[in-house]
C-alpha cells in the first residue's frame, strides 16, 4: 500500500464514460490539441493510493478568460475572432467589484492574442 505524500494534493476525478470516481495523487497536468477535431485535450497524470499509475483525459474543457466591462467594440472583436461570451460574473479586484464577461475560445493558444488586443 502506498502512503500519500505529506501535504500531497489529492483530487477526486470523475470518469465520464463509466461515471466512476477515482482518487489520485496528481503528479502532472498538461494538454494537447487533438489533430483531427482541433480541440484541446486535458491530460491528468498521477498515482492511486496503491502506487498504480493513472492517466485521465478530458475533452470537455474549453479555454476561457475574463474581461471587465466589455464595450460594444470589444464584443464585435470577440465575435469576429471566433470566440464567444458565455456568461457574466462579478469579480473583486482590490476590494472593488467588476462585472466581467467570461470569454470562451476554441484553443488555448487563442487566449494571449485576443486578450492582448482587448
Amino acid at each position: 500500500m502506498m502512503l500519500w505524500p505529506k501535504g500531497g494534493y489529492v483530487r477526486t476525478v470523475i470518469e465520464r464514460n463509466g461515471m466512476k470516481t477515482k482518487r489520485m495523487f496528481l503528479t502532472s497536468v498538461d494538454y494537447y490539441n487533438d489533430p483531427v477535431k482541433n480541440i484541446p485535450i486535458v491530460r491528468l497524470f498521477g498515482k492511486d493510493r496503491w502506487g498504480n499509475p493513472l492517466s485521465l483525459w478530458d475533452a470537455d474543457f474549453y479555454p476561457y478568460f475574463y474581461l471587465a466591462s466589455p464595450r460594444a467594440a470589444d464584443r464585435r472583436m470577440i465575435a469576429s475572432s471566433g470566440a464567444e461570451i458565455v456568461g457574466e460574473v462579478e469579480l473583486e479586484h482590490y476590494s472593488k467589484l467588476y462585472t466581467c464577461a467570461k470569454i470562451r475560445t476554441r484553443l488555448p493558444s487563442d487566449i494571449p492574442r485576443l486578450r492582448d488586443k482587448l
